[in-house]
């Protein structure tokens, strides 16, 4: 599929260039050979991967004849599946007991599984201590991701302004005026920080073909804070510390 790619890019830009330009062949063909080589990668860097889930299900009741193997069992209609353990598989121990249905015959104890597929990004590191002549269960599907419909804008103000602004926990260059475009509707989470103010942590919802306003008045923080005590001749003290920094959570 890469091979057919490329050729297909390649011969494309070589007949077009040499039809738009006139140029002689040896320019043109190490033109087009550049050119089709960085169009290619980038139309295969964009290709991306599937992503894949997991699911704990309940396992059979299976004795396995043999104390030094544990068995796990993966349930999953993408095919062609492929796995790894840090304790190693051995070769001849996994089998597609029927289409859909992997038995994977391993040591027992703690290891991390890994289990890949063309096309999709593996999952890894599925930590499971296997019981002796004990199987596990897994299945595995497609996770579907769905796209938020449509997009939105917010405008995000402060009292007093300057604060620092964490936008779904990625911390924005602008400081508080600020306006952000084409968000994707629904519910985004942002921390605002200005010192000597308390920090506020909230979820804000951007709605579809609109711009939220929002106005944020922050809360300054006391200098001081005062504790009163009495001594054992009825007189009272005045005991003073700096307050420790606060959040306010919306």
């Amino acid at each position: 599929m890469r091979l057919l790619s490329y050729f297909l890019t390649f011969t494309l830009l070589h007949l077009k260039m040499r039809w738009q330009t006139g140029m002689s062949a040896l320019p043109v063909l190490v033109m087009t050979f550049t050119l089709s080589h960085f169009l290619t990668f980038t139309l295969l860097q964009a290709q991306e991967l599937r992503e894949m889930q997991y699911e704990e299900m309940p396992a059979p009741h299976i004795i396995l004849d043999r104390a030094d193997r544990s068995l796990l069992i993966v349930e999953s209609t993408i095919p062609k599946l492929m796995f790894e353990s840090t304790r190693g598989i051995k070769p001849g121990s996994v089998k597609e007991e029927k289409p859909g249905v992997w038995y994977v015959f391993l040591e027992p104890g703690v290891q991390l599984i890994s289990i890949m597929a063309e096309g999709y990004l593996p999952i890894q590191d599925l930590r499971h201590n296997f019981q002796k002549r004990q199987a596990w269960r897994l299945k595995i599907t497609p996770k579907i991701i769905t796209q938020p419909e449509g997009q939105g804008s917010v405008r995000i103000t402060t009292d007093p302004p300057g604060a620092q602004v964490m936008f779904n926990e990625i911390l924005l260059a602008d400081k508080t005026p600020l306006l952000l475009k084409n968000q994707f509707a629904g519910n985004h989470t942002i921390r605002l920080e200005l010192e000597k103010y308390t920090i506020v942590d909230t979820v804000i919802t951007v709605v579809k073909d609109k711009q939220t306003e929002l106005v944020f008045k922050l809360q300054k923080l006391a200098a001081y804070i005062y504790h009163i005590s009495k001594t054992s001749y009825g007189i009272q003290l005045l005991k003073f510390r700096k307050q420790k920094h606060k959040h306010l959570i919306g």
